[in-house]
């Protein structure tokens, strides 16, 4: 109990201390910028190399966009030195307040303690090492220890020579009372008067434990109906590798008719089997999607960790209709893309016949409108046709090709909409290959060209400029697709790689765009392990960057 003591009051000391140190030194260091501060005001910026050589403390001089621009310590290369508007000390002195702040510097690699005062014109920032307080600091307090320790020996030797022997009596009629059934009335300690007082405490404690153990009890018992109730399988595994619990929806992975307690000898499932193993071994949280055969169902594996029970909890949540919804969706766009695609075309050809024969202006009018939007219908069918064949296909089939017929073929697949909007599309590409060849997935790299290219096309109001650069690093390829669009607002970018979703503004102009294009790039750079970044404003349009992985 004493060391305890001991120990806290040192800690309590030595943030007594430290405090100390700093309000000490917060003092000095105030009284120093302010002496900067006059000097600066009488004598100008002339004066600061002769107060720098004389100061042990270091001295910064900082305007106020945060640029430094003088410092004792780093006199003649100021100008290389960061920007210092950002730094904790300088930040608080900017609003008005000191700054006082103990880090590491960036420039000289070492612990200092900082204070900043605001002139007019200047923050005045005065340093020093905080290894030389800590010294200080570290010293009292070793001294201390030393008289701690001596003292403990002390208090020690007279325990052991004489408290022990006193106290053993007392010790030997607490003794006697507990044998008594705990009856302190049926005993009158006339001396031990402290004593009895002490037991009535004891008891007290006691009766008070027994109540909360009995609500801890309760709370168990409520805490396992709860879990057992959960839709989702719950199986904790302790490192031993035995299971301490598992709920009613977990049962169904076990074999119930085996004793034994070990994951591998309980569990019937080998998937379950080897991610525990893995979890066991690697105490990574993580989670992994797996389809059991026999119950032809799909679950969600989740690893969790409690370190203080040292408890491992592996969680199982089905999601067999998730996956029953997706199947049936991705089934609805191919059945309707197999529905529309026939009669379309024929509708086209019929309208194109009845174009050419009849000369009469107003139906050429509207039957070039019923044209257009069986195109707008066309390309909903080859969207949709597009998406259902990334999701059947989550290959990445990469080999080398030329650039320049990367370029030929998205121009040729642009040629309509780029004709009727006199877009301008301009690539530039900047490659190690010297002959232009790039080892990438041709057709997905198409489509993500035409559709992001088309997207700037559509969502414009004005004659579409498009421009795209194609570069290379050692690890990725990037293809920048910049437009002077509509541009998207801030609040719209979370949701426009949702498929069938455009924007309001979009809807209100009749535009023709299907709300799967984005869509479609999104999917083919996710299967493609890449990244897409957006940047945009709106009026003056939207850039994409997108990053694919070399092979």
């Amino acid at each position: 109990m004493i060391i305890s003591f001991e120990f806290i009051f040192l800690i309590v000391f030595n943030v007594y201390l430290k405090n100390n140190f700093q309000n000490f030194t917060e003092k000095e260091f105030r009284e120093q910028a302010k002496i900067v501060e006059i000097a600066l005001e009488n004598e100008g910026n002339s004066i600061l190399k002769k107060i720098g050589e004389h100061s042990s403390n270091r001295i910064t001089i900082i305007k106020k966009d945060g640029k430094v621009i003088y410092d004792n310590r780093k006199q003649g290369h100021e100008s290389e030195m960061d920007s210092h508007r950002y730094r904790k000390e300088v930040k608080e002195a900017l609003n008005g307040k000191e700054g006082f702040s103990i880090r590491k510097s960036n420039t000289l690699n070492e612990n200092l303690l900082y204070y900043s005062m605001k002139s007019d014109d200047y923050i005045i920032r005065i340093s020093m090492e905080y290894n030389i307080i800590q010294k200080i600091i570290d010293k009292t307090i070793f001294i201390l220890l030393g008289i701690f320790i001596f003292l403990d020996i002390l208090y020690y030797i007279i325990f052991v020579h004489y408290i022990k022997s006193f106290y053993s009596k007392k010790i030997n009629r607490m003794k006697e009372i507990l044998e008594g059934n705990g009856e302190i009335s049926s005993i009158y300690l006339e001396d031990d008067i402290d004593l009895k007082e002490f037991w009535e405490i004891i008891r007290k404690w006691q009766f008070k434990n027994l109540n909360n153990l009995d609500k801890i009890a309760e709370e168990r018992e409520k805490l396992s109906k709860i879990v057992s109730s959960i839709e989702m399988g719950i199986i904790t595994v302790n490192r031993d590798g035995n299971i301490e619990f598992i709920n009613n929806d977990s049962e169904k992975f076990m074999d119930l008719d085996i004793n034994s307690n070990l994951y591998y000898e309980k569990i019937n499932d080998v998937n379950i089997i080897k991610f525990i193993r893995n979890f066991l071994n690697e105490r990574k949280i993580s989670k992994e999607e797996i389809f059991f055969s026999k119950l032809k169902e799909y679950y969600i594996l989740e690893s969790h960790y409690i370190e203080n029970g040292d408890l491992y909890i592996i969680l199982l949540k089905d999601i067999t209709q998730n996956r029953k919804f997706e199947e049936v969706q991705k089934q609805f766009i191919t059945d309707i893309s197999h529905e529309l695609k026939t009669p379309l075309t024929n509708i086209k050809g019929y309208l194109i016949a009845l174009l050419g024969a009849i000369d009469k202006e107003t139906k050429e009018k509207f039957g070039e409108i019923v044209l257009k939007n069986i195109e707008k219908f066309e390309n909903i069918i080859k969207d949709f046709l597009n998406i259902t064949k990334i999701e059947n296909s989550k290959i990445v089939n990469r080999y080398d090709v030329k650039i320049n017929d990367v370029i030929e073929e998205t121009k040729d697949s642009l040629v309509s909409r780029i004709m009727a909007t006199n877009a301008k599309v301009n690539y530039n590409f900047n490659l190690k290959n010297e002959n232009g060849y790039i080892n990438i997935d041709k057709e997905k790299v198409i489509t993500i060209l035409k559709n992001l290219i088309e997207n700037g096309i559509i969502y414009n109001n004005k004659i579409p400029e498009i421009t795209v650069n194609i570069s290379e690093n050692e690890s990725y390829y990037e293809f920048d697709i910049k437009d002077n669009g509509i541009g998207i607002e801030e609040i719209e970018l979370k949701n426009i790689f949702k498929r069938f979703y455009r924007i309001d503004k979009a809807r209100g102009n009749n535009l023709a765009g299907t709300g799967l294009g984005l869509a479609i790039v999104n999917d083919i750079i996710s299967n493609y392990k890449g990244e897409i970044e957006i940047e945009s404003k709106m009026g003056k349009g939207t850039k994409f960057k997108v990053k694919l992985p070399k092979a």
